[in-house]
């Protein structure tokens, strides 16, 4: 908690949330929420004030079971992280236990919105995954780019995700590599029978051409 980069920004109840619970007949009650957080997740004081957790989630056993859980574990007198989705808003939550005289009398939680935090790791995540792929592609061009026939690999979809250097000097696709990947399989044979049929006419008319020069 101390340090934490969340918490010691000035006018986090501005930016957050902050609550705090007791426990009554084994039961955790909540006795105070505050902060903008709060009213962007689309919860009113009047939602978590008195309640439990069971309370707040009566449709939702699992996750009032999953935070119960760290409850427990803060009233036990340890400090807790953990993080969570609501209502399409990521957040950081820590629950940090007060003392007296060695015994836990109150627990304070503060929450704060991550999901812009979350959304960047998820981009550098497929970014990064996206590079593994280009990786991958690179090894099997470097094995299919050995063969003397013209190759080209689908995914699972039937788009083309690669093509040998043997394809592009058949079909004469120089240039065309952007336009190419991504491109239905079934569409892009219609595209090469079209070119197919323009290069055997080209080479038809290059043979009447030669005929009547060797005349």
């Amino acid at each position: 908690m101390k340090g934490s980069k969340y918490i010691s920004q000035p006018g986090f109840a501005d930016t957050g949330m902050i609550f705090k619970f007791v426990q009554k007949s084994n039961e955790f009650i909540h006795t105070f929420f505050e902060g903008e957080l709060l009213y962007r997740l689309g919860i009113n004081r009047e939602d978590m004030v008195g309640k439990t957790l069971h309370d707040f989630y009566w449709d939702d056993i699992e996750t009032a079971n999953l935070l119960d859980g760290y409850y427990k574990k803060a009233w036990e007198g340890h400090y807790i992280e953990y993080e969570g989705k609501f209502r399409g808003i990521y957040y950081v939550t820590y629950l940090r236990p007060l003392f007296h005289k060695d015994k836990v009398v109150e627990v304070v939680g503060t929450c704060v919105d991550i999901t812009n935090k979350k959304i960047m790791e998820e981009d550098i995540l497929q970014k990064e995954q996206e590079r593994k792929l280009m990786n991958s592609y690179a090894f099997q061009r470097s094995l299919i780019d050995r063969l003397d026939s013209g190759i080209a690999l689908t995914d699972c979809n039937k788009k083309i995700r690669l093509l040998n250097r043997k394809f592009y000097e058949l079909f004469q696709l120089k240039g065309k590599l952007i336009a190419i990947l991504g491109c239905m399989l079934r569409i892009y044979i219609t595209f090469l029978i079209k070119k197919s049929r323009k290069l055997s006419s080209k080479i038809q008319k290059n043979k009447r051409e030669l005929r009547k020069k060797l005349k």
